[in-house]
């Protein structure tokens, strides 16, 4: 994907669709109320529209971390990591087709 602490999982192919499975790879998680190491309290997935590369159509399947303060005295129980460059926080189209970008708008000759 090109994106820094963000890896693909898996390439899969569903007739003519293409879909990419990816995860970020966050090293130290804090608490944004209280500063304490958080934990990852379920991982679950999430699938976007992204733009059709070369023709083909594409969908992106975003493996989150939901995560918790494990400290019982604060108020911020659990929250989801977000990354704006894979895909704003509500919205199901990938950043890069909400902003109409990629080699599907260019065309192979323009790369």
């Amino acid at each position: 994907m090109g994106l820094k602490d963000v890896q693909v999982l898996a390439y899969e192919r569903h007739g003519p669709d293409v879909e990419l499975l990816v995860e970020q790879t966050p090293s130290d998680v804090r608490c944004p109320r209280c500063g304490t190491r958080a934990q990852v309290k379920e991982r679950p997935v999430v699938h976007y529209v992204d733009l059709p590369v070369y023709g083909t159509p594409m969908s992106l399947a975003w493996k989150k971390h939901r995560m918790c303060c494990v400290d019982p005295a604060c108020a911020k129980k659990s929250w989801v990591l977000e990354d704006h460059r894979i895909a704003a926080k509500h919205c199901l189209l990938t950043t890069r087709a909400a902003k109409g970008d990629g080699p599907s708008r260019r065309g192979p000759d323009r790369l």
